[in-house]
């Protein structure tokens, strides 16, 4: 199992979205993200999973909501779905294992 970090504001500068790029030919809803800057640093006593964040991150950052969408309209082969969804749920599972042991020590 593993943790990951999302910051609260976005961190990077996206360019290359031209149509002579390799992957990004047009504009989408990550290339014109404002840049900003961390300010101080604070390090957790203890680490717990943000439920609501990992439903936001699946939902609007891997879209998820996207994906239950054609889902409702039959158009994306469930095995994909399903698929995203057991992989999603195998991390929560050991992310909840990670944070028990933390707790216990």
């Amino acid at each position: 199992g593993s943790l990951s970090i999302w910051p609260n504001v976005n961190l990077v500068s996206n360019i290359g979205f031209r149509e002579d790029s390799t992957h990004c030919k047009v504009e989408n809803r990550w290339s014109n993200l404002s840049l900003n800057h961390l300010q101080d640093i604070k390090h957790p006593k203890f680490i717990l999973r943000n439920k609501e964040a990992d439903n936001y991150y699946f939902n609007h950052r891997q879209d998820g909501l996207l994906l239950l969408e054609k889902k409702k309209q039959n158009k994306f082969p469930r095995s994909i779905l399903t698929q995203s969804q057991k992989a999603f749920t195998r991390i929560l599972t050991k992310l909840k294992k990670v944070v028990k042991n933390i707790l216990n020590r």
